[in-house]
């Protein structure tokens, strides 16, 4: 029989680990178990995209052993990010009290932020003096090329925002869309803010030239 010693934890003031693996830096990396969940999330030719598991079940574990392992890691905190900026927007509010579908404003806010981040990331650009280099590098390369001329127009009038915070990028998004809202539904957003019944009096006409502001992004 294969006799093994028995496992004692001392009383006092002794701990292993804490509550969350964002917050044990002590014993996570040391300790950390490869199991084939982590294997699928690190394997960057798998299909997969999202880690979905109850509280506890090592979501963060496996994303913080990915980040410290590899250089070109990217992780966006969704609570230190203008969130509540898009939702006390009186004009997001308007647009949803009206039932204007908001799907295409989120997709391009989220393809735009991580567009923006991916550039950082990859080519370094964390200043506003490398932002510049690096469009203008990007415009030499391919402005005889026809087929990328759309992508260089919408690089372009994003080029000052390479290199700000992913928190900027938002409200500045977010803005952009409510000036395009301002200027096709005119004095509607303010009787909205002074009216609570006035969306049941908004005509489509009115409701569809509200949605040429998301069209417009």
């Amino acid at each position: 029989m294969v006799k093994s010693n028995k496992i004692i934890i001392g009383g006092g003031d002794q701990q292993i680990g804490t509550i969350d693996a964002i917050n044990d830096d002590d014993y996570l990396f040391d300790c950390f178990v490869y199991t084939r969940n982590y294997k699928e999330c690190a394997d960057m030719k798998s299909a997969k995209s999202f880690v979905y598991g109850r509280t506890g079940s090592g979501k963060t574990a496996i994303i913080r052993m990915i980040e410290s392992k590899n250089d070109c890691t990217k992780i966006i905190e969704l609570s230190e990010i203008s969130l509540d900026y898009i939702s006390n927007s009186t004009v997001i509010q308007f647009l949803t009290s009206i039932g204007v579908d908001l799907d295409l404003f989120f997709q391009t806010l989220w393809k735009h932020v991580l567009c923006l981040e991916y550039i950082k990331l990859r080519f370094s650009v964390n200043n506003e003096q490398k932002s510049k280099n690096f469009f203008e590098a990007l415009t030499k390369k391919f402005k005889k090329d026809k087929t990328k001329e759309a992508a260089l127009n919408y690089l372009s009038s994003h080029a000052e925002n390479f290199w700000i915070d992913t928190d900027r990028i938002i409200k500045e998004l977010t803005e952009s869309l409510e000036k395009e809202v301002h200027a096709n539904a005119k004095g509607e957003i303010e009787k909205f803010s002074m009216d609570a019944g006035y969306k049941r009096k908004l005509s489509e006409e009115k409701k569809y030239n509200c949605e040429l502001g998301l069209r417009n992004l």
